[in-house]
């Protein structure tokens, strides 16, 4: 299964969605385009944002095309817009291992973006 394929659309979810609205989604619900209420989480079950592809790598590619450090403001608007899928714990612990590595916490990014630097400065 390949990062890009993957979607949730067997568990009627939206396969490609913002983080933001993944937020919305996993917080209650979607307005969808004809102005009905999409999915809820008594519905869905417990769901986590996933960004896809991750955002340690979202973010370490922009850093790399800018040629400097990602502000603060670069980091959440990043977070905010890059692609994400709701999935549940055990369909994001699948993915974490089928990559190799945890991605960053979108709630956390900022401080873990760093951490996450300075571990790469180093290898």
């Amino acid at each position: 299964m390949s990062e890009s394929s993957y979607s949730p659309d067997h568990k009627g979810l939206p396969g490609n969605m913002r983080v933001s609205q993944a937020k919305e989604l996993v917080a209650g619900s979607v307005r969808k385009g004809d102005g009905q209420s999409g999915a809820t989480m008594s519905e869905n079950g417990n769901l986590i944002i996933y960004p896809i592809p991750s955002l340690v790598a979202t973010l370490l590619n922009r850093e790399r095309a800018k040629g400097t450090p990602l502000t603060e403001d670069e980091v959440i608007q990043i977070r905010d817009s890059c692609p994400a899928i709701a999935l549940t714990q055990e369909d994001a612990r699948r993915v974490d291992e089928s990559r190799g590595y945890l991605d960053i916490d979108p709630e956390n990014c900022w401080e873990e973006w760093q951490r996450v630097r300075l571990e790469l400065a180093e290898d």
